[in-house]
């Protein structure tokens, strides 16, 4: 299954991306067009697929076509993990990237792993331009790793599924499933064996059985590549938000743009992600009828079980020491980086009473038809 462009929900977000952008953009010196390479880890059709591309084709509107970005998606120039170093070093100027993928590198963009905290990536996205503002050190992080962060994009609540549907919450033990980042030491505490590969790989893997399940992708990435054709039972275990996803640039090549296309670029993302939910609602829910076509199931985990209340309880202790453990390799103190979480879930209630119930994690809706 290929999910199709919802080109109503695209063109409603370039045009709200482009509200308060200049109406003349910015021109090339020359009167041509300049081609920016862009990597990233995931299908055009996934949910952060379409995403970069409403990005993508805000900012080619916002810039009267100074600027041109050339995707290159599913890894095919850079895989996941290689993506921020490849801007660093110049193969790529612009790249969409995982939080998860950089959990040691950049502790802090990784707070958001701290699992139960909130389904919603537009409550993440706004809280953690919250915590930017409030602790100058996570800025300094991106000048110090070499890149340049310029918007959020969404990435769903960490979804789940398995190749046979499981009777309890306890016959995840002895599973063995793709996690990545810090989803590997949550899913460890309710017995699952993790292993991590790119999710490119992940189809295959599954198909050939190497692998049970797999946990900690969001939904509509997960059914974008077709794994409800190898895991059509989908659990919804509560974990909420595990991973950021951002588009950054290349520090010289945004310094080479003139100051019409740099603003013209800050201006797009300044309503990313809010300026997404449409589209990523229809596109989720175009998940959703692909899983349930298929015969799959949707479930939200029983959380008043006893085994699910005892290893919400440890994964809370283990994620909060694997992200500490994390800071202090990089040479945070752990009580500064104990600072960030606790501000972090405080924002996360504060924001998320403010924002409302604008955006639902599309697992969840899809648990409930």
């Amino acid at each position: 299954m290929k999910l199709a462009t919802p080109s109503a929900a695209l063109a409603a977000v370039v045009a709200l991306s482009l509200v308060g952008c200049s109406a003349g953009g910015a021109e090339a010196s020359d009167g041509e067009s300049r081609t920016l390479t862009m990597a990233t880890p995931i299908s055009e059709q996934s949910v952060q697929g379409q995403s970069v591309a409403a990005w993508i084709e805000a900012v080619e509107e916002a810039t009267d076509g100074s600027i041109q970005i050339e995707v290159h998606s599913s890894g095919s120039l850079l895989a996941g993990t290689d993506i921020l170093p490849g801007l660093v070093d110049g193969r790529a100027d612009l790249g969409m990237s995982y939080s998860n993928y950089h959990s040691t590198d950049l502790p802090y963009w990784n707070v958001v792993a701290y699992p139960f905290v909130t389904p919603s990536w537009h409550v993440f996205a706004e809280t953690f331009q919250q915590l930017e503002d409030e602790f100058p050190e996570i800025e300094q992080a991106w000048s110090d790793f070499g890149v340049v962060p310029l918007a959020d994009i969404t990435n769903g609540a960490a979804g789940s599924a398995t190749s046979e549907e499981l009777a309890s919450f306890s016959a995840l033990n002895g599973k063995r499933f793709r996690a990545p980042g810090l989803m590997a030491s949550v899913a460890a505490e309710a017995g699952v064996e993790s292993v991590f590969m790119e999710l490119s790989e992940m189809y295959e893997a599954l198909q050939r059985g190497v692998l049970d399940g797999w946990i900690g992708t969001e939904f509509g990435a997960a059914v974008a590549l077709n794994v409800q054709e190898v895991t059509p039972h989908f659990v919804d275990y509560g974990i909420g938000q595990y991973s950021g996803a951002r588009i950054f640039a290349n520090p010289e090549v945004w310094e080479s743009l003139t100051p019409e296309q740099q603003s013209a670029i800050e201006t797009v993302s300044a309503d990313y992600p809010s300026a997404l939910i449409p589209l990523v609602t229809e596109i989720e829910a175009e998940a959703c009828d692909a899983v349930l076509d298929a015969g799959g199931t949707v479930t939200i985990a029983d959380q008043g079980d006893a085994e699910y209340q005892a290893w919400r309880e440890s994964a809370l202790e283990v994620a909060r020491a694997t992200l500490v453990e994390n800071a202090e390799a990089a040479g945070i103190a752990p009580a500064e980086y104990e600072a960030v979480i606790d501000r972090y879930i405080e924002l996360a209630a504060e924001t998320s009473a403010s924002i409302g119930d604008d955006y639902v994690d599309g697992l969840a809706l899809c648990a409930e038809r």
